[in-house]
């Protein structure tokens, strides 16, 4: 059909131009150009990138060996008739039962070849001989990884406890890099120690991570409950389970009817985010957060059919919420998540925002910028601070599942499969297709990219989980899931003060970024002795730092909405800024605080609660000012598009300040009458060494003249002073100023009888004269030039497309030989 057509063509385009020999060739090179480079695209199309390329019929682990792998053909643990049906574990894994699982493939009874056998081979504890013999490298990355050291969450809850400072010294276990290569300048670490136990530290905290919150790094298997079963290891990820733990597969050993099993015999890389959340339920609660659940009050409504209550997962009863849109789109976590971010770059990070390398600019770019480089490939930024330095991973790695075509961009998922074409923002800059005149407000006209993280806006909701009530009681004993021990540590219980899923508070993250904070943790001690007194009551700690361990910390919540959090939500609401909402009362609900619970910085921009995470912050007093003076405007104002912004700011400028701002409202309303006499004066920068003088006075019925009078210095009095004017309007203006220096000025009202009734002060400092009209000549003139080129070229194509136009074929072949 490409051949039909190229000929139809061809032939029209002789029939228009009637072509002479030099046409002729000149149409034939063409052709011929064209036809090689259709061939080159459809043999390229037909080209695999084989590497963490989707591939439909299975599930694909990287199969390069360092070992020789037995296949499975040797093996009697089918053929005794005992695992009858079971499922190969990878249809590119065809190995022998024993190369993973070792014990003895040839023995005849069960005892005798489950000798030495793992029953999951992918438990750190001995992955080395086994996942080990093909992904030696990954298992060295994985064990540094933030999944295995849980050193985050241990520094975090430690410095809230005053049990450290924010800098991250232990781990699950002991870990040392010794790979030649940490780089300590991006704030990789040599080495963490093993977590002590409350016997050897005192610390409540020690006790309570290894009874409760260590519950989810990889050296463990999950607790046995619905919503938490799960492998350990390798396998905590790449071997599937699902909520109620049951098997569906056909190995005729399995009980069906028996909890703790994984879905199949299968290994796999194509992980939905319901696994994710086996692990990812608390803390953060990013896994809950994305499929678009949260944990409610415990009520258990609505009832089921039966009557009864709702089920719990990880033992919660849940609310479902708004999904984050990638989600709610068919993404999974590792669509976007890569390889480093999820298994390590093999380095020991100290803190989780360290340690991940993607940003949502990635993919989506800026309205100024496209995320592909000069070769057209993607690739991940990386951890770095608003002064652009490195605190963490470099990034600078490649996605693997995103293609450019043009200025459009496609992900494939790694799960199914599924093509989803990425919005990028400088195409919806460039063709003015926003959703909003919000959206381009936001994103355009004042870039809230430069100084927010994009989930800053986008993160609709995020869990908020206020009070962390945790109850130590040294009568009784609990399960260790460090040390994998039972009657290892003390008996744990946790409770809430209150739950909430709506607007989060904002605050500067790590990387100097405004981002949505929440509660983590408000730890809230108390404590039962061996004789089941209580010791200690609602205690609240206090950091190293001087400040509350209740604590706030940024998040990206994982609950991206494509319409974002509306202007007043941050600019006027007084929990956005940190403030709280002025309704909980601490001490009515025995707390020994004299803040409430939403409450992180006073409005001097005291910081009041703990934030674990290092250089991150509440709003500082400027910052609060800044953003809250944006809110008087967008009352009125809904957009910075409106035109009399460009109206007011061309004759007043912008209020720096909130004194300034307030002048400006005065002179604006000051046409409203009062029972006192108001003067109104701004002296106005008029950006071309100019200074505008404008005022008002309430009572200018009884003024007969205005005397302006100006200096270099602030006016006290102005006796001494001569005034450089006398005028009846309301205005002035004064040119051929200094540039950048500060002028001084007074106005006096002067009635008929000589008498000043009234008097008022302000100052200005005009800016550098800006070329302003040169630079548009300019510009002008270059487009009229370049206008006229055009315009001749094509006039000269013209003439000469006629004139061949006129010519017969044979006058047209003489004219070619002459």
């Amino acid at each position: 059909m490409i051949i039909d057509r190229m000929t139809y063509v061809s032939v029209r385009v002789k029939e228009i131009f009637k072509e002479g020999r030099l046409l002729k060739w000149s149409f034939l090179f063409l052709s011929a150009v064209i036809i090689i480079s259709l061939c080159l695209l459809l043999n390229t199309s037909e080209i695999e990138n084989d590497t963490d390329k989707f591939e439909s019929e299975n599930p694909i682990l990287s199969t390069e060996k360092s070992a020789i792998i037995d296949t499975r053909a040797v093996e009697s643990c089918e053929s005794g008739g005992c695992h009858q049906g079971i499922e190969p574990i990878n249809p590119k894994m065809d190995y022998s039962c024993t190369t993973c699982h070792k014990g003895d493939g040839e023995a005849a009874e069960k005892n005798e070849s489950h000798k030495g056998m793992f029953i999951n081979p992918g438990d750190l504890n001995v992955v080395r001989g086994t996942c080990g013999q093909c992904h030696l490298n990954e298992i060295d990355r994985v064990k540094k990884s933030m999944h295995a050291t849980m050193a985050g969450m241990i520094s975090g809850s430690r410095y809230t406890w005053g049990a450290q400072d924010r800098n991250s010294s232990y781990s699950i276990f002991d870990i040392e890099d010794s790979d030649g290569n940490v780089p300590s300048e991006n704030g990789a670490l040599l080495s963490l120690s093993q977590i002590p136990n409350f016997q050897n530290s005192s610390e409540p905290i020690d006790d309570y991570l290894r009874n409760q919150c260590l519950r989810c790094h990889i050296w463990t298997e999950g607790k046995e409950r619905a919503g938490d079963y799960r492998s350990s290891g390798c396998s905590a990820c790449h071997v599937l389970y699902s909520d109620e733990g049951l098997y569906i597969g056909n190995d005729t050993t399995v009980n069906k009817e028996e909890a703790g099993h994984p879905l199949k015999h299968e290994i796999t890389t194509r992980i939905p985010a319901e696994q994710c959340v086996h692990c990812h339920n608390r803390g953060g609660r990013t896994g809950v957060s994305f499929i678009g659940t949260m944990e409610s009050d415990g009520y258990g409504t609505p009832f089921t059919d039966t009557g009864g209550k709702q089920s719990k997962l990880h033992g919660k009863n849940y609310n479902h919420l708004t999904p984050d849109v990638h989600y709610e789109r068919g993404m999974q976590c590792i669509d976007c998540h890569t390889k480093n971010d999820i298994m390590g770059d093999g380095n020991i990070y100290a803190k989780k925002e360290e340690a991940v390398e993607i940003e949502c600019t990635d993919c989506h770019g800026t309205p100024d910028e496209y995320p592909w480089d000069e070769e057209g490939k993607v690739k991940t930024s990386g951890a770095i601070k608003a002064d652009g330095t490195i605190y963490g991973t470099p990034g600078g790695n490649e996605f693997t599942n995103i293609e450019k075509n043009g200025n459009t961009l496609t992900l494939t998922s790694k799960y199914d499969g599924k093509e989803h074409e990425i919005p990028i923002l400088k195409l919806i800059n460039e063709t003015g297709s926003w959703k909003s005149t919000a959206a381009k407000t936001a994103m355009s006209s004042i870039p809230h990219i430069d100084s927010l993280e994009c989930y800053a806006c986008h993160a609709k909701w995020a869990p908020q989980c206020y009070g962390c009530h945790a109850k130590m009681d040294a009568s009784q004993t609990g399960y260790d899931w460090v040390d994998a021990k039972e009657d290892a540590t003390n008996s744990w219980e946790e409770s809430r003060s209150y739950l909430r899923w709506g607007s989060p508070v904002l605050g500067i993250n790590a990387e100097g970024k405004v981002s949505p904070f929440i509660p983590g943790c408000q730890a809230i001690f108390t404590y039962i002795d061996e004789n089941g007194e209580v010791v200690v009551l609602n205690k609240i700690y206090t950091t190293t730092d001087g400040t509350s361990g209740i604590a706030h910390n940024p998040i990206q919540p994982h609950t991206i909405s494509s319409s974002a959090r509306t202007c007043e939500d941050c600019h006027t609401e007084q929990k956005t800024l940190g403030l709280g909402s002025g309704i909980f009362d601490p001490s009515g609900n025995g707390l020994n605080i004299d803040f409430e619970l939403e409450r992180i910085v006073d409005e001097d921009g005291k910081q009041i609660q703990a934030t674990s995470h290092v250089g991150s912050r509440p709003f500082n007093k400027e910052e609060q000012e800044k953003i809250s003076r944006v809110g008087l405007c967008i009352g009125c104002h809904q957009s910075y598009s409106d035109p009399i912004w460009n109206d007011v700011t061309d004759v007043v400028g912008f209020a720096e300040n909130n004194d300034a701002h307030k002048s400006m409202m005065s002179l604006a309303l000051s046409s409203i009458s009062g029972s006192k006499p108001i003067m109104v004066f701004l002296a106005m920068d008029g950006h071309d060494s100019k200074i505008y003088l404008k005022w008002n006075f309430s009572e200018s019925s009884e003024v007969d003249h205005y005397e302006l009078y100006w200096n270099t210095s602030p006016i006290t009095d102005v006796s001494a002073l001569t005034p450089i004017v006398n005028t009846t309007n309301d205005s002035y203006v004064l040119e051929g100023l200094t540039a950048e220096t500060t002028y001084y000025f007074a106005l006096v009202a002067i009635d008929e009888s000589g008498n000043i009734s009234g008097v008022s002060f302000s100052n200005a400092e005009p800016a550098l004269v800006q070329d302003v009209e040169t630079t548009e000549n300019a510009s002008q003139i270059t487009w009229l030039v370049g206008a006229l080129v055009i315009t001749i070229l094509f006039v000269f194509i013209l003439i000469i497309i006629i004139k061949r136009k006129k010519m017969g074929p044979l006058e047209h072949e003489n004219k070619e030989e002459k």
